[in-house]
């Protein structure tokens, strides 16, 4: 990857400041809910530091505009700046902005975030809007549903003929045992075709996470998933969807040094078949990072 380029630079600061006015107009409050201030804004922002890897820096800007009684609007913005350690460095950029209505009916809540945004990586740029809607139902005070559907178009700009268009459906359901246990499994079906309506992949994800928050500052987290589904094979009249199989198990292990610090460490065991005949791929892989965040 390259450096950041300044005329890059310029356009990723005039995204961002255009986002912090979108999210800064002044609105006036509600007709019917006098003396409450309706309008919040928090700014925050954040530096992670991986010793030897990258250093990130994020400022985030959100926003929530009550419009009555279980009824809300909400924006954010944000950027997020990374810069590597190698020997030649190189950076990322993107901004984004965040907006849409939530409301919440009783144990249901509903919203339907769209996201716009903008960045720039190894020399190119690309230009994503994204569309989440999402019903999230609590059947009691340890269990919850969510359905959620997806739209998500991304633009490369140096890239003629590479915008693609992803689609998603899917539930997940979260029980929580204790204080200290978590178990969230789902359902995934999701679809991307490129700009010619060419699919791209097709096929359904099953997942399930048990989380466990341990004493002394622990957190372990075991992730598995199967995913059955096609990817393109041939071309024109002789292009059909092969099988694509694919099973994959993780652990991740996280503690909480203090001042900032963090310490993770992950294994993953993956495996993939293509084809019926095609012999499975095994891949195995871990990690052990040291982390800072102000």
């Amino acid at each position: 990857m390259s450096r950041f380029s300044l005329p890059s630079y310029c356009v990723c600061l005039r995204a961002l400041a255009l986002a912090l006015l979108m999210a800064g107009v002044p609105a006036r409050a509600a007709p019917g809910v006098a003396g409450e201030a309706l309008l919040n804004l928090a700014v925050s922002s954040a530096t992670v530091i991986v010793p030897g890897e990258y250093r990130e820096t994020r400022m985030t800007t959100e926003r929530s505009l009550r419009l009555s009684p279980g009824f809300a609007w909400e924006t954010s913005t944000g950027f997020t700046g990374t810069r590597y350690s190698s020997l030649l460095p190189a950076s990322d950029q993107s901004v984004r902005v965040t907006t849409g209505p939530q409301l919440r009916l009783g144990d249901a809540q509903f919203s339907a975030p769209l996201q716009a945004g903008y960045e720039v990586a190894g020399g190119s740029s690309a230009d994503w809007i994204t569309s989440t809607p999402r019903l999230t139902l609590a059947l009691g005070p340890s269990d919850v549903v969510r359905l959620e559907a997806r739209v998500h178009r991304r633009a490369p700009a140096q890239s003629a003929g590479a915008r693609k268009s992803k689609k998603s459906v899917g539930m997940n359901w979260r029980h929580q045992f204790d204080e200290r246990y978590a178990l969230l499994t789902g359902l995934e079906r999701r679809r991307s075709v490129d700009e010619f309506g060419v699919i791209d992949s097709d096929g359904a994800e099953v997942y399930a996470q048990l989380s466990a928050q341990l004493p002394d500052r622990w957190r372990l987290q075991l992730n598995g998933s199967v995913y059955g589904g096609g990817i393109p094979t041939g071309t024109g009249e002789t292009m059909a969807l092969a099988r694509d199989r694919a099973t994959s198990i993780g652990l991740t292990a996280t503690r909480e040094l203090g001042s900032g610090w963090r310490l993770s460490g992950a294994f993953s065991l993956d495996q993939r078949q293509s084809s019926p005949s095609a012999t499975p791929v095994v891949t195995q892989s871990g990690r052990l990072r040291l982390m800072r965040e102000f």
